[in-house]
């Protein structure tokens, strides 16, 4: 074996790592702005704890459905168009992915502030749906935009970056079949 072919085996090819890195640093400081909103939220959230309902425990989420699918068990089909392009004209796509992203580094320092995430917007959701049952259907967008703003500081409420980062959080947990049907 080569030196050449040895150092390779061992990521030692530099211009490689070099272009990772700056890639990584360009993504990363591409979006900073929301990276660092989407972190004011959840403080916000874990600052200012209300009483929890109830106890609960992340449902179990081997089961996922198909987005579409979820999609159209849970809304009506006016509020289903709202949300396809609310995701396109936010760039939704890419801030969801950074929420999720942002929750999993944040479990593994973090995991009872995670939990406790987690129990907030269920609890959320149950207040604007006005439901005890987090599998009902969700029916309307607005149901969605209200827990938006439950999630954000009320002087920032009318922001409409922070609000479709709050949004995008709302989001991605129903993606993961943390509230709503099924």
């Amino acid at each position: 074996m080569t030196n050449d072919t040895f150092q390779k085996q061992q990521g030692g090819d530099s211009s490689i790592n070099q272009q990772a890195g700056r890639d990584l640093y360009n993504y990363l400081n591409e979006y900073k702005e929301d990276i660092g909103i989407i972190e004011e939220i959840f403080e916000h959230i874990i600052n200012n704890k209300k009483t929890i309902l109830e106890n609960i425990n992340p449902e179990n989420t081997d089961g996922f459905v198909e987005l579409d699918e979820k999609i159209s068990i849970n809304f009506t089909d006016e509020s289903t168009k709202i949300i396809e392009e609310k995701f396109h004209k936010a760039k939704l796509v890419h801030k969801k992915t950074l929420v999720g992203d942002f929750i999993k580094l944040s479990a593994e320092t973090r995991s009872d502030e995670v939990e406790y995430l987690l129990d907030q917007i269920q609890n959320y959701y149950r207040e604007v749906r006005k439901v005890l049952d987090i599998s009902t259907p969700i029916k309307e967008y607005m149901v969605l935009y209200d827990m938006s703003k439950k999630i954000l500081p009320a002087s920032k409420v009318k922001n409409p970056i922070y609000l479709n980062n709050a949004f995008a959080i709302i989001y991605y947990y129903f993606e993961m079949c943390f509230f709503g049907k099924k």
